[in-house]
């Protein structure tokens, strides 16, 4: 129903910047009074206390978050569109990239040409969005390359693919270590370039103070490193620090089950989101109508926000139930059910409706009301999170 280009242009004012922010933070607020979402958020964390541990912080990570995109072709001939006979046969297509946290809260999309990397927009989101700040983000291999490692690692955000085959994966070293490695299970295969990371360290640091500052994109950046026929000497540097870090993760990846747990168990909420995706846009799932790159955007922004509003209504009616529960074992009870399954589910939704956001249609049919600042069915050992 979002490709329908009547719909785009009625959803066209409340997607604006302004609009949009509004909406998205109307979402948060109400998702952050509640303390359901953060059921899904604890364990998960615990898990990654003993495993992973925030440069920027040097303590244990707080927000974990994961990244995937997926394909759609596009109907129309699009400057922003690229041919790929694997995903889209005789048609062009686009990537849509999206972010998501432990509490199945969608803070961030993009949407560019199926021919680009994945790995180049993993920062971009990382760096745009204000409302989610992430410490710990996982991707699939196809948001990796070992620059990722260098720049989040400087920015203060731990990264954690997963790796498809680790066989393919190099560890490496600063020295040569024959008589102190000679009994090492896993062994290093090649040299960490030193010189490199010290000759352009300082020109590293400007480049990372200009993706915080957001003065440019790194995907804008690493697209003009990757243009000149020669490896440039920066991007040189950024593959070799990245390889220091990027050594450290697969060493603590292969010791650390938790690590691996909490890794995949993210990255399944991506693969939901994806599938949601495609059910929130009925009659065409599959494919884009519009050429223009801002309309594409538009598609997909009303996209998510429709996905967290659902996201957002599930919560409200679970705590409502919660609200409800007549013993202390049926409020348990609920509450292992909330844990065990994910908010990300539209079986109740009717896709076919049409979605008005304005003040005069926001009424409540169902009885469901908003969550109070302090609810009165938390646990007894419950505690709500840090900040």
């Amino acid at each position: 129903m979002l490709n329908r280009p009547g719909h785009t242009h009625r959803y066209r004012r409340f997607t604006c910047p302004l609009a949009g922010a509004r909406a998205r933070l109307a979402v948060k607020v109400v998702v952050n009074l509640s303390f359901l979402p953060d059921l899904h958020r604890l364990p998960q964390r615990q898990l990654a206390r003993r495993s992973v541990i925030s440069p920027r912080t040097g303590i244990d990570p707080t927000l974990h978050t994961s990244s995937d995109g997926q394909k759609f072709e596009v109907r129309k001939p699009s400057l922003n569109a690229s041919y790929s006979f694997k995903y889209f046969g005789q048609v062009q297509g686009v990537s849509a990239y999206t972010f998501i946290d432990e509490r199945s809260f969608l803070w961030y999309s993009l949407v560019f040409s199926a021919a680009e990397r994945e790995s180049g927009y993993v920062i971009d989101g990382l760096m745009h969005n204000d409302v989610v700040r992430s410490d710990i983000h996982s991707t699939d291999e196809h948001g990796f390359m070992e620059a990722i490692f260098c720049v989040t690692h400087l920015l203060g955000i731990s990264y954690a693919p997963r790796f498809k085959d680790l066989k393919k994966h190099n560890l490496c070293q600063f020295r040569s270590n024959r008589d102190k490695g000679s009994e090492w299970v896993i062994v290093p295969a090649k040299y960490v370039n030193e010189k490199a990371v010290r000759a352009s360290w300082n020109d590293l640091l400007r480049l990372v103070a200009t993706i915080r500052l957001k003065e440019a994109t790194a995907s804008e950046i690493f697209r003009r490193l990757n243009s000149y026929s020669r490896q440039h000497r920066l991007y040189a540097a950024m593959k070799a620090f990245g390889q220091i870090i990027k050594s450290v993760f697969i060493l603590r990846y292969i010791d650390q089950v938790e690590l691996r747990q909490a890794i995949e168990k993210q990255l399944s909420k991506i693969e939901l989101a994806n599938s949601f995706t495609r059910a929130v846009a009925v009659g065409n799932p599959r494919g884009l109508e519009h050429a223009e790159k801002e309309a594409q955007e538009i598609a997909e922004d009303c996209n998510r926000l429709i996905r967290n509003c659902i996201v957002c209504w599930n919560y409200l009616y679970l705590t409502r139930r919660l609200e409800a529960a007549k013993t202390p074992q049926e409020r348990k009870h609920i509450l292992k059910m909330i844990v065990l399954h994910s908010p990300q589910t539209w079986g109740h939704t009717n896709m076919l409706g049409e979605y008005d956001l304005t003040s005069e249609k926001l009424q409540d049919n169902t009885g469901v009301l908003p969550p109070k600042s302090t609810p009165s069915v938390i646990p007894e050992n419950w505690e709500p999170p840090k900040r």
